[in-house]
């Protein structure tokens, strides 16, 4: 620990001795409460509002719900919550079976999209080589000659 000045109160120190003191806690606590703003503490207390609110809400939702749930299992016969059961299975497995069918092709994806990319690279670089063999065999077979025509009109 190094001595940073006379006020300095190294971290741990500090924690060692709120725990023991708890009471100082509390104090610090209300001394910063007291310097905040009224917004600030207005807006505070609505957000804990607003998120027990959505919690209550949520948990109304999902009491509802297993109620209506328990009603409907007394209320239907055994074959229908049999096909629901096994329509709520085949959903699951379809939905698990498109994931992976989309996870699978993507990967397919990439992977093609490479090899298109060496491809194209190659075919590039044979279109060259053709282009380069085609001037040249153009060069050969008409410009030379014509001039070895206009040569030997020139010795003539």
């Amino acid at each position: 620990m190094t001595q940073r000045g006379r006020s300095y109160i190294a971290e741990t120190t500090f924690w060692d001795y709120s725990d023991s003191h708890p009471k100082l806690l509390e104090t610090i606590k209300t001394l910063c409460w007291k310097r905040l703003t009224d917004d600030t503490r207005l807006n505070f207390y609505q957000d804990v509002y607003l998120h027990a609110k959505d919690r209550f809400i949520k948990e109304e939702a999902r009491v509802m719900l297993e109620n209506a749930l328990g009603m409907w299992r007394t209320h239907e016969p055994r074959q229908r919550l049999a096909r629901w059961k096994t329509f709520v299975a085949y959903r699951k497995l379809l939905h698990r079976g498109d994931t992976h069918f989309r996870t699978c092709s993507a990967v397919k994806l990439v992977k093609r999209f490479r090899q298109n990319c060496k491809r194209r690279q190659e075919m590039r670089s044979l279109v060259q080589v053709a282009e380069k063999h085609c001037d040249f065999s153009l060069i050969r077979f008409t410009f030379q000659p014509w001039v070895l025509f206009w040569r030997s009109m020139q010795f003539m």
